[in-house]
């Protein structure tokens, strides 16, 4: 089967002539190949189709002097994904009303360079999430974390804050090696009792070291 140019295909001085055919193969860039049962002419998207076509599918196209496009995909071919596509920049815009994006099975966004939200409220809900980055800045001027359980798992772990309050029924921690506090002042009170106990015990002061109590037991 060999492959014609419109020319060949209508006469010229005529009008635009609009015909049903199949897609029977793609050409080179944005040529796509149709078949309307007698010959093969070659023939681009329109610009208002934005639904990619594929091999098999039937189209509605338009052949003129200046060319052929593909107007409308009738039928896709079963199983075939469907494909929107556009060369250059896409806005989908709702002056008066919301866009809505459902998928029964899922729904996934990809970008080879970025992707920003931009929002007055952003609101995510899921009953598991995952985020998987390299890295990870944050910047806000409040945050607020609910949540049954948590678990922070590191090799290190930095941070930097003007004032920290940290309120507990109980509190643990175990450090297997050094655990160092430097402060310009510390104040450990306990309401009932307060255990110190160790291998070696070691209290210095440079000017004064003072013990005060009801009783003082020693030894």
């Amino acid at each position: 089967m060999n492959t014609v140019q419109i020319e060949a295909y209508r006469p010229k001085n005529t009008q635009p002539v609009q015909f049903v055919a199949r897609v029977c193969a793609k050409g080179p860039g944005p040529i796509w190949k149709l078949h309307d049962g007698a010959i093969e002419l070659e023939s681009r998207v329109a610009a208002s189709c934005l639904l990619l076509p594929g091999v098999g599918d039937k189209v509605l196209a338009v052949a003129s002097e200046s060319g052929c496009w593909i107007l409308v995909i009738l039928e896709r071919t079963e199983g075939a994904e469907t494909n929107i596509e556009t060369d250059g920049d896409l806005v989908l815009r709702s002056v008066s009303g919301q866009i809505r994006i459902d998928g029964e099975l899922g729904l996934t966004l990809r970008s080879a360079e970025s992707v920003q939200l931009h929002s007055s409220r952003f609101k995510l809900s899921s009953r598991a999430a995952e985020l998987l980055t390299g890295k990870l800045s944050w910047v806000g001027n409040e945050v607020s974390a609910y949540f049954q359980s948590g678990s922070i798992v590191g090799r290190l772990f930095s941070s930097m804050i003007d004032c920290f309050s940290l309120k507990s029924r109980t509190a643990s921690r175990e450090v297997t090696e050094l655990d160092e506090v430097r402060a310009g002042n510390v104040d450990y009170r306990a309401d009932n009792a307060m255990n110190l106990r160790a291998r070696t015990v070691l209290a210095k002061g440079e000017e004064l070291a003072k013990l005060d109590g009801g009783h003082i037991h020693l030894g």
